[in-house]
């Protein structure tokens, strides 16, 4: 989840930062060997750039994985670790993408819009709605394990 009052375009830059990074490791292009501190280092680099715009357990959750512990406990040398670190910097920079291209995304479906509503369990619970708003864009917003949102754009003055 992002941190509220951030603009969309300055989380976007650093997630292209970290990507970018994480893309000019040389664990991705050859020989792992000797790379595995090069991994370690993008890791902590990325959370520290991260941290900023997101909460910090989702950073976490989405950098720190099962694997990467894994890669920590390991040293040069030790049998697999070169596909270990090759395998999770894929996955790293695979997420990271979803994640720049699912932001850019939502920005860009709002752009246009004048405003935009976001009506809270209450309105649902105590009101009969219209699903059929005059010039407005559809979406929902989910996170697992908590309520869903229902975001309209509107364009028009209702």
């Amino acid at each position: 989840m992002r941190r509220r009052g951030l603009l969309v375009d300055t989380t976007v830059r650093a997630l292209n930062d970290v990507i970018r990074d994480g893309q000019n490791l040389p664990t991705l292009g050859g020989p792992v060997g000797g790379h595995l501190e090069m991994y370690v280092q993008w890791i902590m680099e990325a959370e520290r750039l991260l941290t900023p715009h997101f909460i910090r357990r989702d950073v976490e959750d989405l950098l720190l994985t099962p694997r990467y512990w894994e890669i920590r406990r390991a040293r040069e040398g030790y049998p697999g670790v070169n596909n270990l670190v090759r395998q999770e910097a894929e996955a790293r920079l695979e997420d990271l993408t979803v994640l720049r291209d699912a932001l850019t995304a939502s920005r860009d479906r709002f752009a246009g819009a004048e405003r935009v509503l976001v009506p809270d369990t209450n309105v649902f619970l105590h009101h009969t709605f219209s699903w059929r708003l005059p010039g407005a864009t559809y979406a929902v917003v989910a996170r697992p394990g908590s309520f869903s949102h229902w975001l309209w754009s509107m364009n028009s003055t209702v």
